[in-house]
């Protein structure tokens, strides 16, 4: 797909794009070859405000098959072969004539073109129309000496001006030409949409949709079972929720009394899988978190522990106070977060944790604990309950039989676990289909960039992570692709030290979001590729008379780039609009959208999304392709055939205006 990204934005990904920089006016277009910034094929810079563009050039060409031409353009070989208008001719009318003088007048009953050939010849043309307005002036058109006309352009029905070209191109035989290109291009046209619609066919399997239906059921449940009876801690459930499926860790910042130990034990619950506890503190020792040393190994000369029961042998953990832990409990506990291994003796063996969620009332300070706050990848500022949220759970409690500390059964046997293992694969594998789009990539690794320049360094086990859970978060919010409501979650993984950086987090995505939907929204993209193909046309028609210039073969070349990006916009369009309407089909529109939002927090993903964007009109971005795919084809052919065919498909280099 066409990528539109501001001319100071430095690219990585390769493939076609096109920049507008709104200091200098200008797109320019081009191809990105590697990963170093602004290493283009070829870039062409095309004005857009530094000459002023005839009205029949600003717009595409306009190929008229109703009555009467109110605006738009017409090539004359339309009249001369009878498709267009009621002819009187005499002589007989001649297809291969050449028409060197046009008058056009314009009453109720339609227009009437009086049309003179290089032999002296008269032609008239009657279209009738209606809505045509009364006893308009005679508006005339002439080719200067040694030229023939080639187009004729109309605004509000009156003859505005015309295109020329050398009298000796043949128009018939150009026209012939076209009509072949046109056959080709259609025919390409054709693969494209069939290729497209396989695709779309082979991307919504229905085995898919069942699974993941079941998946959102589930974490919809247990979304409940988490926040139930607590006010203002959806978010941190969320975040639980999504480390849970990611196999991440999260780490709760906040006051004691906020329900970060309750959640955790939810979070078992909800699993049915085994639970550990422990607060740390400098005076801890291994055995209190990793578990006793064997005696039975011992007098074997072996050290091992006995883990049952302990940190390696949970489902789900909860560590208090983490950053209080000596160096002998830290040691250990490195490898087990990251890489879910413990080293027992000399053995390493495979632990079950699916997430550990770690809590404390203040951050650490120093650099020796900086590895442990990598491990882990979820961050979130806790806070009390507002006073709004404090009075509905003190009625909610007292209007009930529940008291705050609820008791917790570890004999989960009797409930069937809501999210297993099972569900963990299904997800991650689910997850590995969606697609990943190389703009919001760069996002991500500019607010790294931008972190890193804050004094907050990202490590590359933190971006890889971060991508990955995204997906994730992505796919089991019912999406193919990641949108920038996504990049949202990077609020809880890129910031270490104090809520400024989360605020800063924010506002750098939020610009930068705004921007990617201003320049890449379905209309801004339609229009940026419709407007290149204008400026393509205005630069290559002058240039036609030396087709060996730089300027000709720049012209040439963003043509080609351009087919290509259109051919990847429709495709990713055509899917797209295809997984909406499956969506749409299998879950009802509102409820496909409310999902979308399960991970993100509401206020942030309706500042980023704004209002829903229009799908692209895939008619209007066919036209634009057979056009690009025309001019493309065209100047593929011979010197000669390639002047004729241009004549036709642009026009010749002069326009003559109407007087």
């Amino acid at each position: 797909m066409l990528r539109a990204v501001p001319a100071t934005v430095p690219l990585r990904a390769p493939g076609p794009v096109l920049m507008f920089s709104a200091h200098t006016k200008m797109y320019k277009v081009g191809r990105v070859l590697s990963s170093a910034p602004s290493t283009l094929i070829f870039t062409v810079g095309l004005a857009s405000q530094t000459r002023r563009l005839h009205t029949s050039r600003s717009r595409q060409s306009a190929r008229i098959a109703l009555h009467g031409v109110q605006t738009g353009e017409v090539r004359i070989q339309e009249f001369l072969s009878g498709k267009l208008g009621k002819a009187n001719a005499k002589p007989a009318l001649d297809e291969e004539a050449q028409i060197v003088a046009v008058e056009c007048s314009v009453d109720g009953q339609g227009q009437r073109l009086s049309c003179t050939t290089s032999k002296q010849n008269t032609y008239t043309f009657e279209i009738p129309c209606t809505g045509a307005p009364q006893d308009q002036p005679v508006k005339r058109v002439e080719a200067s000496k040694g030229k023939q006309i080639s187009h004729l352009t109309f605004k509000d029905w009156k003859l505005e001006s015309a295109k020329v070209c050398e009298l000796e191109v043949s128009l018939q035989e150009a026209t012939s030409l076209v009509s072949e290109i046109e056959e080709r291009v259609q025919g390409k046209i054709s693969e494209l949409k069939s290729e497209a619609g396989q695709e779309g066919d082979a991307s919504s399997g229905e085995g898919r949709g069942d699974e993941l239906r079941d998946l959102q059921l589930r974490m919809q449940k247990a979304q409940h079972c988490l926040t139930e009876g607590l006010q203002e801690r959806a978010v941190e459930a969320r975040l639980l929720l999504l480390a849970f499926l990611g196999s991440e860790n999260v780490l709760f910042l906040g006051p004691p009394g906020t329900a970060k130990s309750l959640l955790a034990r939810r979070m078992a619950r909800v699993c049915g899988g085994q639970y550990f506890e422990r607060l740390l503190t400098r005076f801890s020792v291994p055995e209190e978190v990793f578990g006793p040393l064997s005696l039975k190994a011992l007098e074997n000369d072996k050290l091992k522990r006995n883990v049952e029961g302990f940190l390696p042998d949970a489902d789900v953990a909860f560590l208090d106070e983490v950053f209080k832990a000596n160096s002998a409990i830290l040691n250990c506990l490195l490898t087990l977060l990251n890489e879910r291994v413990f080293d027992n003796g000399d053995t390493r063996i495979e632990v079950p944790l699916k997430c550990v969620v770690a809590a404390s009332n203040e951050l650490f300070e120093g650099d020796e604990l900086a590895a442990l706050h990598d491990r882990f990848l979820l961050r979130h500022l806790v806070s009390p309950m507002t006073r709004g949220a404090a009075a509905a759970f003190l009625q909610d409690l007292l209007a009930g039989p529940s008291v705050p500390n609820e008791p917790f059964d570890l004999d989960t046997d009797s409930e069937e676990a809501i999210l297993t293992e099972e569900h963990i694969k299904i997800a991650q594998r689910l997850a590995s289909e969606v697609a990943f789009p190389d703009d919001l990539q760069e996002i991500m690794i500019d607010l790294r960039d931008f972190m890193a320049e804050n004094d907050c360094v990202i490590s590359d086990r933190r971006l890889a992570k971060a991508a990955l859970l995204i997906r994730l978060a992505a796919c089991t919010a019912g999406a193919t692709t990641v949108s920038e409501s996504d990049l949202m979650l990077l609020q809880y993984m890129f910031w270490e030290k104090d809520k400024d950086q989360i605020d800063a987090i924010k506002r750098f995505l939020l610009e930068r979001v705004k921007g990617r939907r201003t320049a890449g929204s379905s209309a801004t993209d339609l229009d940026a590729m419709t407007h290149m193909l204008t400026m393509v046309k205005f630069k290559m028609g002058p240039a036609m008379r030396m087709p060996q210039s730089p300027q000709f073969a720049q012209a040439g070349q963003a043509a080609t780039t351009l087919v290509q990006a259109t051919i990847d916009c429709y495709r990713s369009e055509t899917q797209a609009q295809r997984r909406r309407s499956l969506e749409s089909d299998a879950s009802g529109i509102n409820a496909a959208k409310d999902f979308r939002n399960f991970w993100v927090d509401e206020g942030d993903s309706l500042s980023v999304e704004g209002e829903d964007s229009k799908p692209m009109d895939l008619n209007a971005l066919e036209a634009l392709l057979q056009s690009a795919w025309e001019l493309d084809l065209a100047l593929q052919l011979s010197e000669e055939r390639r002047k004729a065919s241009l004549a036709i498909l642009i026009g010749g280099p002069e326009v003559v205006m109407a007087k």
